[in-house]
């Protein structure tokens, strides 16, 4: 998005029509390759960048910043810790279950976040416990996908406080999304136990 803009990159961030500040000519075609499998920027047209100055993360936002190519490849994640895998897959589970949650109309957005939830659920501890297995690294490149084609739905309060606390802290986003699941759960189960029993019974 930078390379060819005049103003500093937080005049983009994506607050009201600041995306129409870019100068679109500028913008170099995003090629993505994702080196872990979490956050799903891949297949996004924003990215979360941190103000080291204010302790805040912010979302820059363009169109163009959708990438033009996408290359899932599994070897590029082999080389990740245990803990670091752990950490992005519990990421892309937040999104497909804070997606599948969201009490916004998108059938098809639930498709697909209940598919990624099931792909993680047999494929993460696979991955994390070997990190060579490039089957169970594919299907985590892929429901890391999945989860955040599913989160255009929305999302919900794991990933508002895991924002806010990883800003201000240096935390990991997934390692807080894992660890304000269980609370964010237990606080909305009235509202979302319905959707729990499906999942559940697909998973």
């Amino acid at each position: 998005l930078m390379v060819g803009q005049e103003l500093p990159i937080w005049e983009f961030e994506d607050v009201g029509d600041n995306w129409c500040k870019v100068k679109e000519e500028g913008v170099a075609p995003v090629i993505a390759i994702p080196t872990t499998a979490g956050t799903g920027s891949e297949v996004g047209r924003a990215s979360v960048i941190t103000d080291s100055e204010k302790h805040l993360k912010k979302i820059i936002f363009h169109p163009k910043m959708l990438p033009v190519l996408v290359i899932l490849d599994p070897n590029v994640t082999t080389g990740l810790p245990a803990k670091i895998t752990a950490a992005t897959g519990l990421d892309a589970l937040s999104h497909c279950l804070e997606a599948f949650c969201s009490p916004s109309y998108h059938p098809m957005a639930e498709g697909i976040a209940l598919e990624g939830m099931r792909l993680i659920k047999e494929n993460l501890q696979l991955a994390y416990e070997n990190g060579d297995n490039l089957e169970a690294r594919m299907h985590m490149l892929v429901a890391s996908s999945m989860g955040a084609a599913a989160f255009q739905k929305g999302l919900g309060a794991m990933h508002a406080i895991a924002h806010s606390i990883g800003a201000t802290y240096g935390a990991h986003h997934g390692l807080l999304n894992a660890i304000l699941m269980p609370y964010v759960l237990e606080e909305n189960y009235s509202e979302i136990k319905t959707k729990l029993g499906r999942a559940a019974r697909y998973l």
